[in-house]
């Protein structure tokens, strides 16, 4: 059910993009008594991670806003990093709905 994106942010910049979950049919997914979590590391056994935040918009919808704070970028180094979005249902059952590599780029201002 994951989707595979790449993703561009700027170091110390907010990034934030808009997502639609949807089930394996292309249905709307209905996100109510839904958690969500997300992160981001240099390689899948780094015990350092960093926050991605994910916020609910609708979730009879299952519209969601995903961002990468400022201060998870802000003093880290630039370079290619893999991260997840991750939803749990109230029976702790976890689903991957976003993956892929999260690329800092360097501020030049």
């Amino acid at each position: 059910m994951a989707i595979k994106a790449n993703l561009y942010v700027y170091q110390g910049v907010l990034y934030e993009t808009p997502l639609t979950i949807q089930s394996s049919t292309g249905a709307t997914f209905d996100l109510t008594g839904y958690t969500m979590t997300g992160a981001f590391k240099k390689h899948p056994s780094s015990n350092t991670s960093y926050t991605i935040n994910v916020t609910t918009d609708n979730a009879q919808s299952g519209v969601v806003t995903v961002s990468v704070p400022q201060s998870s970028t802000a003093n880290t180094t630039a370079g290619r990093y893999l991260y997840d979005v991750t939803i749990v249902n109230t029976a702790n059952v976890k689903t991957k709905v976003l993956e892929g590599v999260l690329t800092i780029k360097p501020t030049l201002s």
